[in-house]
């Protein structure tokens, strides 16, 4: 994000003011994400799609999925929200699909 200042700088506001971040609040965010426990947000998200060069898929409860990185070819990363669980407050989990073997699918139809 730091080397693509002016593709994310626009996006991201004080939360005291709601003015957009000045180069040096940007600077102490960044480090803020980056050196402690901050969870990143869907600015991160599109960072990551744009360095690992593939699309990411948002799941949420009562939402349509979002991509972002549309543009990028590939298979998506997929993420799921979580506004709220196990008091952790709003995060984002990895996932990744279940693997269904043959035995399984042919217990399941028995």
């Amino acid at each position: 994000m730091r080397s693509h200042s002016d593709d994310f700088l626009p996006f991201l506001t004080n939360p005291d003011t709601g003015d957009m971040l000045t180069p040096e609040e940007f600077e102490k965010y960044c480090d803020k994400t980056a050196n402690s426990p901050t969870w990143g947000g869907q600015i991160e998200l599109r960072a990551l799609s744009e360095v690992l060069k593939v699309p990411i898929e948002v799941l949420q409860a009562d939402m349509q999925p979002l991509v972002i990185g549309e543009g990028i070819e590939g298979k998506p990363l997929t993420v799921v929200y979580h506004r709220h669980v196990f008091r952790l407050g709003e995060h984002y989990n990895s996932v990744t699909p279940a693997l269904q073997n043959d035995e399984d699918e042919d217990s399941t139809l028995k």
